[in-house]
């Protein structure tokens, strides 16, 4: 019980800490105030360069044989965590009757989690290094998806024929996960000056996107905190998705390390990447910034209850 107590507050400590440094680049981007084509370009850069980087680097990380089981797993996971966040947020869509404009945004910000930035370094504070190899894993299935079936599903309507939606599934992020897969299982060697590059790179990712979100913020006229379909996301992102995959972990018979890593991974806020995404392919992503902040303070006391249920 003592041990448990222990690592239940040094988790909470972890958390914290990381949300801090977040919180502070989002408040960064929020006094900058930093212009609408300004924002613009700090989307593309992350999402065309920053993020395909991230994905790139993450393939040669060196891994033992005997946890390629436990990674498949948590890859599997992954698609079956979204499927789980999707049927989740139908039905609270169809419940709470959300209008049908929000749905799009709903979904992006209900489904997909804050897996890399908050996942992975919490992770390695509460799992160690196998924890933190676990994550990344569990982080680029949600990042193929978010990019393929999230695109999809976002576009809507606008999927108005087979070549636009191909086009769409073959965006830098995806290649970036494609083409490191081949380097990675065909064991190709990379330079190191190589690699030093795509790293410096990759780690722009994440600042900048925090920069974007209190970017976004400081444009908006008022942080949607109390709406109906607010609370319907908050709910379904930081409970309800979190409490059905603690179902199917134990329907499936997860266990350790593999089902931490998991409900872990599933339990974090919105992505960041969220309101970027909606605002290079639908428009004005203020529903989805104002989730990301909301959610991320919020974490901070749901995540801690979520895992105590293992």
């Amino acid at each position: 019980m003592e041990e448990q107590a222990i690592m239940d507050l040094s988790f909470s400590l972890n958390l914290m800490g990381n949300l801090s440094v977040m919180l502070a680049m989002i408040l960064l981007g929020y006094l900058a105030k930093p212009k609408k084509e300004s924002l613009q370009d700090i989307a593309k850069l992350v999402i065309d360069y920053g993020i395909p980087a991230l994905i790139f680097s993450a393939f040669v990380l060196e891994f033992s044989s005997d946890m390629l089981l436990s990674m498949s797993t948590v890859f599997t996971f992954a698609t079956v965590t979204a499927i789980v966040g999707y049927g989740v947020s139908y039905l609270v869509i169809k419940v709470n009757k959300i209008d049908k404009g929000q749905k799009p945004e709903f979904l992006l910000a209900a489904v997909y989690g804050n897996t890399g930035f908050i996942g992975i370094p919490v992770c390695y504070a509460v799992f160690g290094s196998e924890g933190a190899l676990l994550a990344a894993v569990f982080d680029f299935g949600m990042t193929f998806l978010v990019f393929s079936l999230g695109i999809f599903v976002l576009l809507g309507k606008q999927r108005s024929s087979v070549n636009r939606v191909l086009k769409n599934l073959l965006n830098p992020p995806v290649l970036a996960f494609l083409v490191g897969l081949i380097f990675s299982t065909a064991n190709i060697p990379i330079p190191s000056l190589v690699m030093s590059g795509v790293d410096m790179l990759g780690a722009l990712a994440p600042p900048l996107a925090m920069i974007y979100i209190g970017g976004m913020l400081s444009q908006m006229q008022k942080i949607q905190w109390r709406t109906k379909t607010m609370s319907s996301l908050i709910i379904t992102r930081l409970i309800l998705i979190p409490l059905v995959t603690v179902i199917c972990i134990k329907l499936f018979g997860i266990t350790g390390l593999v089902a931490g890593v998991i409900l872990l991974e599933t339990s974090t806020p919105t992505m960041v990447a969220a309101p970027l995404l909606y605002q290079k392919y639908v428009g004005n992503p203020s529903f989805s910034a104002s989730a990301v902040f909301i959610t991320t303070l919020l974490c901070i006391v749901t995540i801690p209850i979520i895992m105590l249920l293992l």
